[in-house]
């Protein structure tokens, strides 16, 4: 699939007799316009998104060629959102700038129903939690059971309360287990807001032991 401009997103459907290309405005019209067990490919670009993208069907979201951006310009706290099982991201740069008023500052949040994600190949580079007062910022946060992360990275994440490159879980009463984290780079992660730099690489808030 070839896009040679940013802001045109394409959804390639799988079908018996061939795939269906739908071009659509944004990343979230692509998304929604998939069904469920397709792939939605982006083309090389930069892809501004005013809200959050949220990634709510098991597809596979995947850019082709050059790694496209998707870049959060609005008020939002995350810029991309999993919230269904068996997601697969693959091949993207995700950045998360410019939050005026937001508590919490992510660049890929899975929540605890996105159990078997996969992220592959995928880069978050800058991620502001630098404007508020007691904002901590992450990268990754990542509460789904089963979740893989391979040959990616994290790096340039800030906060002024706390800051982790990827964080597993959610407190005591939300464990995750049975996930995979290998070949994945974390740097220049930094909490900006007192003496002492309270930041980390990878955060285990709860994994299980079992």
């Amino acid at each position: 699939v070839d896009v040679d401009h940013a802001n045109l997103a394409s959804a390639v459907v799988s079908r018996d007799n061939g795939d269906r290309r739908i071009y659509v405005s944004s990343v979230q019209n692509a998304v929604d316009a998939a069904d469920e067990g397709t792939t939605v490919k982006l083309g090389e670009g930069e892809y501004d998104v005013s809200d959050k993208v949220n990634v709510d069907k098991s597809v596979t979201l995947k850019g082709v060629g050059e790694r496209p951006v998707i870049n959060r310009t609005g008020n939002q706290w995350v810029a991309l959102k999993v919230t269904a099982d068996d997601v697969t991201l693959e091949n993207l740069k995700l950045v998360n700038l410019d939050n005026t008023n937001a508590n919490r500052v992510r660049g890929l949040h899975g929540n605890q129903d996105s159990e078997g994600l996969t992220i592959r190949n995928v880069v978050v580079d800058g991620v502001d939690g630098t404007v508020g007062s007691n904002e901590p910022g992450y990268g990754m946060t990542l509460l789904g059971n089963s979740t893989t992360v391979v040959d990616s990275e994290v790096k340039n994440v800030e906060g002024t309360k706390f800051a982790a490159g990827i964080r597993l879980g959610g407190d005591e009463d939300l464990e995750v287990e049975n996930g995979t984290i290998d070949n994945v780079e974390v740097s220049e992660i930094k909490e900006t807001g007192s003496a002492t730099d309270d930041s980390v690489g990878i955060f285990l808030a709860s994994i299980s032991s079992g």
